[in-house]
């Protein structure tokens, strides 16, 4: 099974779409990532060229970045395409005449400089990226006020276009490989993920802690300073950190008594429509876009109050038909959200900016 997320898995998904629209032909400038991600079995339906790979070199990056961008630019003049949409913050092709579309997926950096290095440039890159597109999809309605607010994007020049889940596997092919109830976490756990929260917040209920086992998915292992909270919590029998593909992680969504998602920002949040989809239900911080994906579907709480995670929690893990209502309203909240409705959407305004 492939094991693909964030900005990969958008593209993986538009892509291996738009490979099977009539009315799309796609010249693709490939990077080393999309061997790691399986696009290149779309490769006998478009016109492909494949960049240098980067390999873990140190202090190799800006020079990969440079041949690269070269190269591209060289491509991309032979091509001359109608539609040039980067996967990241890029200034490929910005010489050239083409509808330069940006996909802006969160303001993290904007809100939250606090957990970025000062090195890091991708505030400087972004903004000069915007100011050059012609056309700004943003993944929220909640990234659309960030960009208007932080920024001043013109409205008009933003469409609001949702992401989806992508888990696949069917609800009714679990492999039980949990033999015990447990809380579910997914993703990284740095800075404005808020994990700690959830830790301390476990910590405090002793019921909890008697009953459920707290498992953590994907982020790697616990680091240094995590393992040191965790002692010092008297946590160490009862946070469980796994890895593994797309197929063990529907598996734990469907076999989690609850799901956290206690972020102080997110540009949209998949894992909450995963959740839904496979009928655990969802506790959620009510920040940035998360209620926007949430909707009446799950439980939202302030992500800087433990108190308030702490009664979703034992309302949720001691309500047998609390948690049946949050099921039936997940599975109808997300059917709403599809990777097809969000390759047409992408499409029409593609057409709408050539037209204009």
């Amino acid at each position: 099974a492939q094991v693909y997320g964030g900005i990969s898995r958008y593209f993986f998904e538009l892509i291996s779409r738009f490979s099977d629209h009539h009315e799309i032909e796609l010249d693709l400038y490939l990077g080393y990532f999309v061997n790691q991600y399986g696009l290149e079995k779309y490769q006998d339906k478009c016109v492909s060229y494949f960049g240098k790979k980067h390999d873990p070199i140190p202090k190799t990056a800006r020079i990969f970045s440079l041949i690269n961008s070269a190269k591209l630019s060289s491509f991309g003049k032979k091509l001359n395409p109608d539609i040039y949409h980067p996967t990241y913050y890029e200034e490929h092709l910005k010489h050239m005449n083409t509808q330069r579309v940006l996909t802006v997926y969160d303001m993290i950096h904007e809100k939250l400089p606090e957990y970025f290095s000062t090195s890091d440039k991708t505030r400087y890159v972004k903004q000069k990226v915007i100011e050059s597109a012609d056309g700004i999809i943003a993944i929220s309605e909640s990234t659309k006020r960030d960009l208007i607010e932080i920024l001043h994007v013109p409205e008009e020049k933003i469409e609001v276009i949702y992401l989806a889940n992508s888990l696949s596997k069917r609800r009714d092919n679990i492999s039980k490989q949990i033999d015990f109830p447990f809380i579910l976490y997914v993703g990284p756990r740095n800075g404005y993920k808020n994990f700690k929260l959830l830790l301390e917040t476990f910590s405090r209920s002793v019921n909890i802690k008697n009953n459920f086992k707290l498992i953590s998915f994907g982020g790697g292992a616990f680091t240094k300073e995590e393992v040191s909270l965790i002692r010092k919590l008297k946590l160490d029998d009862k946070v469980i950190q796994l890895s593994g593909n797309d197929d063990l992680l529907a598996d734990l969504y469907m076999q989690a008594t609850a799901f956290v998602y206690p972020s102080l920002y997110e540009g949209f949040g998949i894992p909450p429509l995963e959740a839904m989809h496979y009928g655990c239900p969802v506790i959620a911080s009510n920040s940035s876009s998360i209620p926007e994906v949430v909707g009446n579907a799950g439980l939202l709480f302030d992500p800087t109050s433990s108190d308030e995670l702490l009664v979703n929690l034992d309302n949720t893990l001691n309500d047998a038909e609390l948690r049946k209502t949050l099921v039936d309203l997940g599975y109808q909240r997300e059917s709403e959200f599809s990777w097809g409705k969000c390759a047409q959407e992408t499409f029409n305004y593609y057409k709408s900016l050539m037209a204009n």
